[in-house]
């Protein structure tokens, strides 16, 4: 598989007037390419591994509701529900409790589920500034808060 720089710069041009966004490929990214169209809207080439995990959300949704999925139903649904529905959001102790099972650092999963924010070097750049120093000092509550739990 080619590899795109990771550095930013000028886009690279596809056919049709079509542009493939500079962006940091990881052997599990599910994107392998974004490409800008010429009308705005966005054309992504997903991993196998995306692929795999979407046919098999497919799989489970027919298996659910005995048909297959609509336009507006969700990708991601809710099992226990008798209709197609969202998954319900996950509240902030839990999902700081299932990342650190995980094996995340604690003050990175304090952050997480604070800010709601899942920063790594790999998607750094789609967040801004504001997100990532609201990221970074809820590490340092955690940090400070740990340190005063210590003394």
């Amino acid at each position: 598989m080619k590899r795109q720089k990771k550095s930013g710069g000028t886009p690279k041009k596809t056919k049709k007037g079509s542009k493939l966004l500079p962006r940091p490929l990881t052997k599990d990214s599910f994107a392998k390419a974004v490409e800008i169209m010429p009308d705005g809207s966005r054309k992504v080439s997903l991993s196998q591994d995306a692929v795999e995990l979407l046919e098999n959300q497919r799989e489970m949704f027919r298996e659910k509701f005995g048909r297959e999925p609509g336009p507006d139903d969700p990708v991601f649904f809710n099992p226990d529900a008798d209709e197609p529905r969202e998954m319900p959001p996950l509240d902030a102790a839990a999902l700081e409790a299932i990342a650190v099972e995980a094996g995340v650092r604690p003050e990175i999963a304090f952050a997480m589920a604070k800010t709601g924010v899942f920063l790594m070097k790999e998607n750094e750049h789609l967040y801004s500034d504001e997100d990532k120093a609201q990221f970074q000092a809820a590490v340092e509550e955690y940090r400070e808060r740990a340190s005063r739990l210590d003394s």
